[in-house]
């Protein structure tokens, strides 16, 4: 890309990012004005939509005063026709009410799907909400607050941390399986009301295994200066040589080079000890002058951790290479034209592939305090740049992709001039902040060309599903199996799934009607690559409870071969890994 196609696309982007800005103060503007609970569903979707289009009126105080003004003269009128679009849209097949009168009952026609849940299809939530509202302010009483979804049920944090030994098991724990699961996720300590489930306090947990004997559990925060000061725990934290931000380190856990890393999404990782106490931010003693992804990648055959690094006051982004033994060894950066969100990437034998998608920073999200800081943006291109792996200047060669966005690519490698990439791919993600971006989620392969800058889609599942992983031996390398979890983003995560790559067929095993699957990490146990067991920490709706899943990967879909009853709910994470011959 040339300076002046960069400067071309910073220069629209700097455009389209103040016009946001002034939408999102238009949006403030209506909400402290209180009309929002006079409006139906229907009305405020029209108000926000009149509010993101293109002649949106300049933000001046007396466009301000006129709007707030119109709202007051037209509030009786705006709640009047509400109360008739409310019950206009229920169901006239019943003779309980009609569209203006209510009866003995109200009808919500399909109001739940197949799997028990609302049925967001249909806005049958909305629907009734607006019911509520409706007689809420008729009665002159305040709406009352719509509790945050990702602090209920296995969302919610837990207030405790735990050591607890010789944990109960059923069935037969294989005794070759000697180490430790770590999981790693959000635990907030003080959520506020506009909380997001990727947003909170990290904690880490684990599970020793040894000898065929469920050793121990434990969980603990990870010693941010703002745990610290929130729980009261003595102030321990140890700042880095480089003044970098401060993240939770609540996306990932890994081991490499002889230390345990807790990864954020965007900060220094944390160093944990064997016990998971903090020891302080991790820098490789003062080399890393950025921050590092949750994803990095260790190559299966030689042991290097591949990642890179990207912030929202540095608009490039930071290559970056370790050997096995923990040293960093290369750093490249990469000029970018606007600050995306670059959560993943791709790693082969020989190249890197970074995805630069059209999800941006967004000041008018921060600003606002609704969801993430990220919005998707039609007016953006997509692309993927691909890098020689042992570059050390910027060679990156970006093609154009259709837009879409990818947290989780499955796994990369080389096939001759070729690479092969196999994404979990989402139609849209970040719309307005939020996680889910409507469209469909699907398990695709795509095929990079780099000499004819061509990239060819294959579907390999239409299934829902997310956090893909394959065996770490073939990481960066041909692999023919992988393993995902049924997903679905409005619901939540249920069955394992396990992908023939070779056949293009899929194993599903179940969790129960009321059960939840973490991420599925696989542990070898033989020379092939289907040999060894899959672990998956699984809640439990009807108990409220968690616990270890241990599976055959050869016997996908039957029963596990043992559970682990672990003493307390692990709350829905994102991402972990085993460590082998752990020291507990």
């Amino acid at each position: 890309m040339s300076e002046e196609e960069i400067a071309e696309q910073r220069e629209a982007f700097i455009h389209a990012e103040t016009r946001d800005i002034d939408r999102g103060l238009w949006e403030q503007v209506v909400e402290a004005s209180g009309i929002e609970k006079l409006m139906d569903t229907q009305s405020k979707e029209e108000l926000y939509g009149s509010l993101r289009s293109d002649d949106l009126p300049e933000l001046t105080i007396d466009n301000i005063w006129a709007t707030l003004e119109k709202f007051r003269d037209d509030s009786h009128d705006i709640f009047q026709r509400g109360i008739a679009n409310v019950f206009s849209k229920l169901d006239r097949r019943f003779k309980s009410h009609d569209g203006f009168k209510i009866g003995s009952r109200i009808i919500f026609n399909e109001a739940l799907n197949e799997y028990g849940s609302w049925n967001y299809y249909r806005k049958t939530d909305d629907r009734l909400r607006d019911v509520e509202r409706t007689f809420f302010v008729l009665d002159g009483e305040p709406v009352p607050v719509e509790e945050n979804p990702v602090l209920q049920g296995n969302f919610a944090p837990v207030d405790e941390e735990l050591v607890v030994q010789d944990l109960p098991s059923e069935g037969t724990i294989p005794e070759q399986l000697n180490g430790s699961l770590f999981r790693d996720g959000p635990n907030p300590i003080a959520p506020g009301p506009g909380h997001h489930w990727f947003l909170g306090d990290g904690m880490v947990h684990s599970i020793t295994i040894r000898d065929g004997i469920a050793q121990s559990y434990r969980n603990r925060w990870i010693r941010t200066k703002q745990v610290e000061e929130l729980k009261g725990f003595p102030a321990g934290s140890i700042s880095p040589n480089q003044p970098m931000q401060q993240g939770s380190g609540s996306v990932n856990v890994i081991r490499h080079g002889g230390h345990i890393l807790a990864l954020p999404e965007v900060g220094l990782p944390w160093e944990l000890d064997e016990e998971l106490n903090t020891i302080g931010q991790f820098d490789y003693d003062g080399v890393l002058n950025s921050n590092m992804t949750a994803h990095p990648k260790i190559d299966g055959q030689n042991g290097e951790l591949v990642f890179f690094g990207y912030d929202f006051g540095n608009i490039n982004l930071r290559y970056h290479t370790a050997d096995p033994f923990g040293n960093l060894i290369r750093t490249v950066e990469i000029e970018k034209p606007v600050p995306t969100m670059m959560h993943d990437f791709g790693v082969t034998a020989s190249r890197v592939i970074f995805m630069d998608l059209p999800v941006a920073f967004s000041l008018e999200m921060a600003m606002s305090g609704k969801g993430l800081p990220f919005h998707w943006r039609n007016d953006m291109p997509a692309r993927i740049g691909i890098l020689p792996r042992e570059a050390t200047s910027d060679e990156v060669q970006w093609i154009k992709i259709d837009p879409c966005f990818v947290y989780h690519p499955l796994n990369a490698y080389d096939d001759g001039q070729e690479i092969i990439f196999d994404v979990v791919r989402h139609d849209r993600a970040f719309v307005r902040g939020h996680l889910e971006g409507g469209g469909s989620v699907r398990l695709e392969r795509w095929t990079i060309n780099p000499a004819k800058e061509r990239v060819a889609s294959e579907l390999i599942s239409d299934r829902s599903q997310e956090f893909p992983r394959v065996d770490p031996r073939t990481e960066c390398h041909r692999n023919r199996f992988g393993y995902a979890v049924d997903f679905e983003l409005q619901v939540g995560p249920g069955a394992l799934l396990k992908h023939d790559l070779e056949n293009r067929t899929v194993e599903t095993h179940e969790v129960g009607p009321a059960g939840a699957a973490s991420e599925g990490v696989f542990v070898p146990m033989g020379g092939g690559e289907d040999e060894g067991y899959i672990l998956s920490v699984v809640y439990d709706g009807n108990t409220n409870a968690s616990h270890l899943r241990i599976i055959d990967a050869q016997d996908f879909s039957a029963a596990p071969v043992a559970k682990i009853q672990l003493p307390q709910r692990v709350p829905f994470g994102f991402h972990g890994n085993w460590v082998p011959n752990h020291k507990s």
